[in-house]
């Protein structure tokens, strides 16, 4: 969903018109010179009214801004795992470390080196690699591992991402970003398989095999994980509670057929995976935990984390 952004350079009724509506409550002013429905606001989620702040800057900005971080996510595409800002966020034009919230409603990141954009919807965003990226160093490992499943898993290459990873060095939560690219392979087909996987391998848990295709009974499926090493299946649903009848019934069809291959089996929903603990506790009743030196090492990184950044 899109709010149409009006303007006071727009052909609709003119400037008199628009603060008339303000004045009266049915439209809302959203930045100097831009207003939405009042409405159409209120009932819009928080990615909706990112974008729509996002359309009525480019609408009224004197220079054409550049998107980055959730904000180029929006435009790419990329999952954005978490809250997402209420305000854009955008690259300034002048090179270094810092960023700052800007007195028009946005926050401004200085880049170290000269970045490269394009053109998205007809506005200017970071790539989509450099978008992952400064997704994964500025956000939990999860939410990190999701974004960069999504460029890999479109083409785009590992060496490059690690490229961009050397040239930006040193950077605030590099060594974050780092981990979530060493976890990442573009194989989930979905954010929650990336958030599952952050968790598992972060719990010391053997990678396990994603996608992999196993025939039942004339019958093929395609499986989230398999746990090799402890003959475990592990499906991860985002489906949610709002489901049809027939939905219910094709997926208790499916786990059965899993189950009667003889491998084990672990389901988990999206509160399983982002707590991370009854996710890991699933799957250990169904026989897949991690060596005890795994599991010391694993606390030991969580440990680090939390002292480094």
């Amino acid at each position: 969903m899109r709010l149409e952004i009006l303007t006071t350079r727009s052909d609709v009724d003119g400037r008199r018109h628009l603060e008339r509506g303000v004045r009266a409550g049915t439209l809302l002013r959203i930045r100097p010179g831009a207003c939405v429905v009042a409405t159409e606001w209120l009932a819009a989620d928080p990615e909706t009214r990112h974008r729509a702040a996002m359309d009525a800057l480019a609408l009224t900005s004197r220079r054409q801004p550049v998107f980055a971080r959730e904000s180029a996510a929006l435009l790419h595409g990329i999952p954005v795992l978490g809250d997402f800002p209420e305000l854009p966020h955008l690259l300034d034009s002048e090179l270094g470390p810092a960023s700052r919230r800007s007195p028009g409603g946005t926050v401004v990141h200085r880049p170290r080196h000269a970045p490269e954009f394009r053109s998205v919807e007809g506005l200017l965003a970071t790539t989509p690699d450099a978008t992952a990226l400064a997704l994964a160093a500025s956000r939990p490992i999860g939410a990190g591992v999701a974004a960069l499943d999504h460029v890999l898993a479109r083409g785009h290459q590992e060496d490059e991402l690690r490229a961009l990873l050397h040239e930006w060095h040193p950077f605030h939560g590099e060594g974050r970003a780092r981990r979530a690219l060493a976890i990442a392979n573009g194989f989930a087909e979905t954010p929650l398989e990336s958030l599952s996987l952050a968790g598992i391998v972060t719990a010391g848990i053997p990678c396990p095999r994603q996608q992999v295709e196993i025939v039942v009974a004339g019958v093929r499926y395609r499986l989230d994980f398999l746990f090799e090493e402890f003959g475990v299946i592990g499906e991860a649903d985002g489906h949610g509670k709002y489901r049809t009848r027939a939905d219910l019934v094709a997926e208790k069809d499916r786990e059965d057929a899993l189950r009667s291959t003889g491998l084990g089996f672990a389901r988990w929903n999206w509160d399983d995976a982002l707590r991370v603990s009854p996710m890991l506790h699933k799957l250990a009743r169904a026989g897949v935990v991690a060596p005890r030196a795994a599991r010391y090492s694993a606390r030991a990184r969580r440990s680090g984390a939390r002292t480094a950044e």
